[in-house]
Order: C-alpha cells, then structure tokens, then sequence
C-alpha cells in the first residue's frame, strides 16, 4: 500500500509537469510550422512604422564606444549626424560598444540587445581583445552552450521579447545607454532604462592566444553573431578597426572571412583617405594606445554611411 501510495503521488506531482512539457513542444511546433509557411509575418524586426527611428545597433570594444575621445566624437553617434542630415527618416544609432571586451561577451549579451532594442541593423568591430580577455571564453569546438540552444528555440525568443516589450512599455522612451566602472579591465556595468548588463572581464596579459588560437575563436564566435542575429532578422555588418596592427589585423582578417555578412573595411591609410582631409597635413591619426581619435572617427562613419547606402542596407 505504502508504495501504491508513493506511486500516485509521483504520478499527481508529475502530470503538471508533463502537460506543460506538451504544451510548450506544441507551442514550439506551431511557431516552426508558422515561421515555414509565413516568415514574414513572424519577423522580429519589422521595417519602422511611421513617426518611428531606423534603429542601428553598434557592438564592440573600446574602438566602438570612443576611448579617449567624447561620446559624441564616436563613429556612432556621428553616423548618427550623418544619416540625419536632409533626410525624412529618423534615425537611432545606438552605441553599444564596452572597452575591453571580447566576441564571447558579444556572443553572451547580443540575444538580449536584439530583443530589448529591436534593431533594423547591427555593426559589429570586435576581436582585438580576444587574446588577452578569457571572459566567456568557450572553445570552438565545444558547442554552443545552453544560451545558444535556448536562444534557438522560437518559444524562447517569444518569451524573451515579451519580457523586453514590457520593459519599454513600463519604462517608456528608452534612456542613453550608461557604462559605469571602477576599474575598466574588471568589470562594466551597462545600462539603458530597465536594461541591466554586466561584463565580467578576465585579463591575463601573460596567457595570450598564438595567432591561430586567436583567429578560431574569433572565427566560430563572428559565426554565432551571424546566426544569432538572422534568426532576429537582423542583417549583420562587420566594420574593421581602423589600425592595422597586430590582433586589430588579423581581427580584421577574420571579420572579411565570414559568410553571412557584409564586411566594411576602414583601415586609415587604405580606405579612408578621402574622408579624412587631416591625412594630408601628416597629423597622427590615432592616440598612442591605437585608439581613433575624432578626425578619424569622423572619416569612418562617412565612410561607413556610404557603404550602407551603396548595399541598400538602410534607407535613403
């Protein structure tokens, strides 16, 4: 009797669990079958409506979010300037880019930047940190991780961009992204309105990846941005580093190697040159630490913003 009675309280505790599984493997199949017959109408990332912005997502490193320069002196927030000027169109170009950190982290957070912001393009210059950053790191050939799964599914993602889509409702208009640290090389904090990101650096100066090492994570880690942003929709541009020296070549090496997206080469002295009228006087281009500084920022997104146009990748 004793185990009679265990019996049917397993099989009590058990049924509501297995009549969610169904449920949820229901709700899967139907959105698979839906995405088949009609992608379309099941996109992510719908073309703005009227009176809204044509969203820009910019991800990266120190090179992305202006180290040694203002906010407003990023290509970014210029591209921004640039794509405003005489058009009817708003646009919104978001710079996301955290010093210091790497393609795993931008492997990490990219699932949840897509569904908060609900980007029409994402701009993507990473890698240079790669070799000295052990953050997130994952082998290449270790498989994508539970995130990666999850993010797979379209019941995850429906969740996801429910919880998001509440989160701009209760917040409303989305604040200017925040970064905060006490110590760059260890952590930022990342915040815009109810969005809440950390990033856990780890740098060891003396476990440095050989350049093979280097190029295949970056390689495997580019790939899983691409896919994870067609999944959203969401077409993927990889726009170089400026310098060419050392990691930053061969991060750009990597980043013109992958399939699935369009690659932007904005190496100074080869495709800026006539952006950037300072070139002529001999004035460095860059800070001692290789970062841009505003001539060449501002060179790189009239660039950028040509190359956009020419791929019909935004509006005119």
């Amino acid at each position: 009797m004793r185990g009679y009675a265990l019996q049917r309280m397993l099989i009590r505790i058990a049924t509501p669990f297995g009549i969610a599984l169904l449920g949820i493997a229901l709700l899967e199949l139907t959105l698979q079958l839906l995405a088949l017959g009609a992608p379309r109408w099941l996109a992510r990332t719908p073309a703005p409506g009227a009176g809204e912005a044509f969203r820009i997502l910019c991800i990266g490193d120190s090179h992305t979010y202006g180290w040694d320069v203002e906010r407003s002196e990023a290509y970014p927030a210029r591209l921004e300037q640039l794509l405003d000027e005489g058009g009817e169109l708003d646009f919104e170009v978001v710079n996301l880019g955290v010093p210091a950190s790497n393609s795993s982290q931008v492997v990490t957070h990219l699932p949840r930047y897509l569904a908060h912001y609900r980007p029409q393009l994402l701009v993507v210059t990473i890698g240079g940190n790669d070799v000295v950053n052990l953050a997130d790191r994952k082998a290449p050939a270790s498989g994508r991780g539970l995130q990666q799964a999850l993010w797979g599914l379209r019941s995850w993602r429906l969740l996801v961009y429910a919880l998001h889509q509440r989160e701009k409702v209760e917040s409303g208009q989305a604040a200017e992204v925040d970064l905060s640290w006490s110590n760059p090389w260890r952590a930022i904090e990342l915040r815009d309105g109810l969005l809440h990101e950390r990033y856990e650096h780890r740098i060891v100066w003396d476990a440095v990846l050989d350049e093979a090492e280097h190029e295949a994570l970056l390689r495997w880690n580019l790939r899983e941005i691409v896919r994870i942003a067609s999944i959203a929709g969401v077409p993927v541009v990889f726009a170089s580093y400026t310098h060419d020296f050392h990691t930053l070549a061969a991060a750009n090496r990597v980043m013109g190697a992958v399939a699935g997206a369009l690659f932007v080469s904005q190496r100074a002295h080869r495709d800026l040159r006539r952006y950037a009228s300072v070139l002529a006087t001999g004035e460095s281009l860059f800070f001692k630490d290789l970062h841009p500084k505003a001539p060449l920022y501002a060179a790189a997104a009239a660039h950028l913003r040509d190359e956009l146009l020419r791929e019909r990748l935004i509006p005119r």
